[in-house]
């Protein structure tokens, strides 16, 4: 799957899958496709920034990974999570 990022006009960043505002059926599709071992791509618009970019494809990095660190204990549900440009 691959997310496009565009920023508005207010600096806003919006996820498009494809030209659709990403939605819930979206995030479902992404996950199969992650238990399928398929990769997240990130696009980019060209107001985004070199930063948001970097903190953009870090994230995907990670999610992309979970699959090769995912273990059968539980997680800590109050485990913190890094801000994101968005």
């Amino acid at each position: 799957m691959k997310l496009k990022f565009q920023k508005n006009d207010d600096g806003n960043i919006k996820i498009l899958v494809g030209d659709k505002i990403f939605s819930t059926k979206f995030y479902i599709e992404m996950i199969k496709e992650i238990k399928n071992e398929e990769n997240i791509e990130a696009e980019f618009s060209e107001n985004i920034s070199e930063e948001e970019k970097k903190e953009v494809n870090a994230m995907l990095a990670k999610i992309n990974n979970i699959r090769e660190n995912d273990t059968s204990e539980e997680t800590d549900d109050n485990e913190e999570i890094d801000d994101l440009p968005f």
